[in-house]
């Protein structure tokens, strides 16, 4: 028997530092692929929107998907769960399912986490009960193009718009109508609505009037051909009014709008109730005004909103009185001066009897206008979404008759502070306006105009 002798290898300390080195990453990055966490999880569902309820301890949170149920709390462990229903109004542009849950019990000013099934990570505000920050926008549009539909519905610029508001990160959002024209554009309008949306939808309320636009009338130019009518339904389905009301002449047999077609088996109205609401935000009662444009909706909405302003008047918690419509109340621009004339009488009227209705932004007119306060109430225009430029007279003289202080129609949004017994109201330069991008040219993020209103004091501070 003999031994086989092996040479002994030297190794150099260069090499022994490489090799340690080596040996080193190598535990690492086991280490690191053992602990690594998981990817993020994603949605499985669609057009998440949430909205507040009645009352500042309740929300409401829609989408559409498979799942059904939803976990929630105030972090990421979330605690509570609840099981959605099917939302009383069907929407009928595409199909569902479609999902609604009220969540209750919820402490107001509060910031919530939920996720729905095991979807992602979201949060939402309970409704503000100090100072607060709160965005405007109207006549938007969305991202949808119809190969059919004309070259004014092609608006891809509207989702940095989304997104430069989901940066400013407000508490809540108001939507002054004219929402998705589907039209106009196409019937994929509203979903995509509803995509486009989401950096905001997911983390605010989302508070909605309804324009003209949403009832599906036809337009010029018209809808690409065979897009069916666009109605209410595809938005009271989706959205919740807090504090819901109903027009005298949306009855249960009604159904042009603002009803909706029937819907086997049904005979009736598809889409009765939900036409206009309130809400109270910090110490503001903001109102919810329906289309100006329906017939007996001024004089419905002034006599409906009399006993809830009176009992803001009465109020020392509620300090200012806010209107958010679809159609502007004065403009320089002389469009629809009969309707105008109705809602200045019903605005002066109910102004006389309650001095804390001091704000009324309308929309509808696809600019931004800032007129000088008539009767102590100051009146704005916020239709600057983007969806298309008005034309604002060349003519001096109309500002001046009007009043008007400020006018734009680059795509614009406002954004209101509260803070303090100041409300700050901005119009926020939007994205640049891809058909006409030297119009009232800005910088996107800038502040376009600005203004202040006095609030009362907050009693006992």
């Amino acid at each position: 028997m003999f031994a086989l002798k092996l040479p002994r290898i030297k190794l150099s300390r260069k090499l022994l530092l490489f090799v340690s080195i080596a040996m080193l990453i190598a535990v690492i990055m086991v280490a690191v692929s053992v602990v690594r966490p998981s990817a993020a999880a994603t949605d499985t569902d669609d057009e998440i929107v949430v909205n507040f309820g009645d009352q500042a301890s309740s929300m409401y949170v829609h989408w559409r998907g498979p799942d059904t149920t939803i976990s929630y709390g105030t972090d990421s462990s979330y605690g509570s769960s609840a099981t959605a229903s099917p939302p009383a109004i069907t929407p009928v542009d595409i199909t569902g399912p479609f999902w609604e849950v009220k969540l209750d019990s919820l402490t107001a000013g509060t910031l919530y986490h939920y996720k729905i099934g095991q979807g992602a990570d979201h949060t939402f505000k309970t409704a503000p009960t100090g100072d607060f920050t709160w965005a405007d926008i109207g006549d938007t549009g969305t991202t949808f193009k119809d190969p059919a539909a004309g070259p004014e519905c092609a608006t891809p610029w509207l989702a940095d718009h989304w997104q430069q508001i989901a940066d400013e990160h407000p508490d809540f959002v108001t939507h002054g109508g004219d929402i998705s024209y589907a039209n106009k554009c196409g019937v994929g309008s509203v979903h995509q609505f509803f995509q486009d949306i989401k950096p905001l939808s997911t983390t605010a309320a989302m508070e909605f009037a309804w324009g003209n636009h949403e009832y599906g009338g036809t337009t010029s130019p018209p809808a690409p051909k065979g897009t069916p009518p666009d109605r209410l339904a595809n938005y009271k389905g989706r959205l919740t009014m807090p504090n819901a009301q109903v027009l005298s002449s949306d009855t249960a047999t009604r159904l042009t709008h603002p009803g909706c077609p029937a819907v086997a088996p049904g005979t009736g109205n598809s889409c009765q109730g939900n036409d206009w609401g309130w809400f109270d935000a910090g110490g503001i009662r903001f109102f919810l005004w329906p289309e100006g444009g329906e017939p007996k909706s001024v004089v419905d909405a002034e006599a409906g909103s009399d006993p809830i302003m009176h009992a803001a008047q009465d109020d020392p918690n509620i300090r200012m009185i806010v209107i958010v419509a679809h159609r502007p109340v004065v403009s320089s621009i002389t469009a629809e001066l009969p309707l105008r004339a109705e809602l200045n009488k019903a605005m002066d009227t109910l102004h006389g009897k309650y001095s804390k209705l001091r704000l009324y932004i309308g929309h509808h007119l696809h600019g931004a206008e800032v007129m000088a306060p008539r009767n102590g109430v100051t009146y704005l225009m916020d239709g600057g979404g983007g969806v298309e430029e008005v034309k604002f007279p060349a003519s001096a003289k109309a500002y001046e008759t009007a009043g008007s202080l400020f006018h734009s129609s680059h795509p614009s949004h406002l954004l209101g502070t509260v803070s303090g017994n100041t409300m700050t109201l901005q119009y926020i330069c939007g994205p640049v306006f891809g058909r006409n991008p030297n119009a009232d040219a800005c910088t996107p993020g800038d502040v376009m105009y600005s203004l202040n209103l006095d609030l009362p004091a907050v009693p006992g501070k």
